[in-house]
């Protein structure tokens, strides 16, 4: 390991993962600065679990057995302001980690350390890392839609766990038109009908009966109000020389050309194909008359919520805290490009890895116990499956 990781690839060239068995702290040391777009992982939880015997050599390697929270998080935090060093400029990375009620033996008097209290572990976390020079973007929450059963008495079961979101910088790189969203029927059942009901504006609207874009405009072009000049001169020299049934005091035409079941005459078909080049096949955002915002549908995605409703999964192995794969789909598809690399310092049994590949990432993976080394390797080497059959993103 005399060699500093990871090796330069190509452009979206996807090399087998990088897997090493050792301490996270020393084998981060092994990268190089600024080499890595972004990590991805879930620390042990504190106080839960114990992957190593207690006669290993490692076993004071080992994070989450500590004696105290204030223990834990500093521990944690040593470990990723040395991961932020190896973070390019606009990398990011993305931390699952599940919160913890305090025991009798945990307590403390005098302190905030009291019996059947939560640690509140993912916010003492998100502000260590604060304090330690990371942006917080967000605090994802992960629904579980199978979470254990908890036989408790005094408060609420829990159903979700916290993926923090941080980075190295105020620009974080983010594909967000990568992860957007199918949004709600009722949601664009709404927006035609509020915009149906405006005068004086153009816009473009999703058809859910006939399954296609529509352009509308009122007669009148002098009521539009928000629109570059181009845009509004493009209409109105279009909508003077065309004729047309009225539909409730509208015109109406189909982006493919059609017009009240009729093909367009060449001259009319060239001036729409003119207006199309011109608008870019849409209608910018404005303001409309009377105060009405409109909203620009071309497309029916919307923008990814902070919330992953996703099943936890058992794995067929020895390791028993193992995050689902298309948990982690959206992070690497928004925070890295093809052929990226991707850190996950608690791999495990290499899921990360696996979700790496199968995107097109490289990957390094770090693990403490080597029992799990030929788990990863094996996991991780399996036959590159296009993403459309590893998960349905749409």
């Amino acid at each position: 390991m005399s060699e500093l990781l990871p090796p330069e690839v190509g452009e979206g060239e996807v090399l087998p993962p990088i897997v090493r068995i050792g301490d996270a702290f020393e084998l981060v040391k092994t990268l190089k600065d600024e080499s890595i777009q972004m990590f991805c992982c879930s620390p042990p939880y504190w106080s839960l679990r114990k992957y190593l015997p207690d006669d290993s050599p490692l076993k004071p390697k080992e994070i989450g057995n500590e004696s105290t929270p204030e223990e834990y998080i500093s521990r944690l935090g040593d470990l990723f302001e040395l991961i932020r060093y190896k973070l390019k400029k606009d990398g990011a990375g993305y931390i699952v980690i599940g919160d913890a009620y305090l025991g009798s033996a945990q307590a403390k008097k005098g302190t905030w350390r009291k019996p059947k209290q939560a640690a509140l572990l993912p916010c003492r976390l998100a502000i260590e890392l604060q304090n330690r020079g990371y942006w917080v973007y967000n605090e994802i929450r992960w629904v579980k839609v199978n979470p254990l059963c908890e036989c408790v008495r005094h408060r609420y079961a829990r159903a979700t766990e916290t993926i923090l979101y941080v980075g190295k910088s105020a620009d974080p790189y983010f594909d967000i038109d990568a992860i957007k969203e199918p949004i709600a029927e009722s949601t664009l059942k709404r927006f035609i009908f509020a915009m149906r009901k405006e005068k004086g504006f153009l816009h473009a609207i999703y058809d859910n009966n006939k399954e296609t874009k529509t352009l509308k405009a009122l007669r009148d072009p002098d009521s539009l109000v928000g629109y570059p000049k181009h845009v509004t001169k493009a209409f109105e020299d279009f909508w003077r020389d065309i004729e047309c049934t009225l539909y409730g005091g509208t015109k109406q035409l189909t982006l493919t050309g059609e017009f009240s079941g009729d093909k367009l005459e060449n001259e009319k078909s060239n001036k729409w194909k003119k207006l199309k080049e011109i608008t870019g096949g849409r209608i910018q955002h404005g303001w409309y008359k009377d105060g009405y915002k409109g909203i620009e549908q071309k497309s029916i995605l919307r923008n990814p919520r902070d919330v992953f409703v996703c099943p936890t999964k058992s794995f067929h192995g020895m390791h028993y805290a193992v995050y689902p794969p298309e948990l982690i789909v959206k992070p690497i598809l928004a925070s890295s490009r093809p052929g990226d690399w991707v850190l996950d310092p608690f791999a495990g049994t290499g899921t990360t890895g696996e979700v790496a590949q199968k995107l097109g990432r490289n990957c390094v993976l770090f693990e403490l116990n080597p029992e799990y080394e030929e788990i990863i390797k094996k996991r991780c080497l399996l036959d590159i499956k296009r993403i459309s059959d590893f998960i349905n993103m749409r």
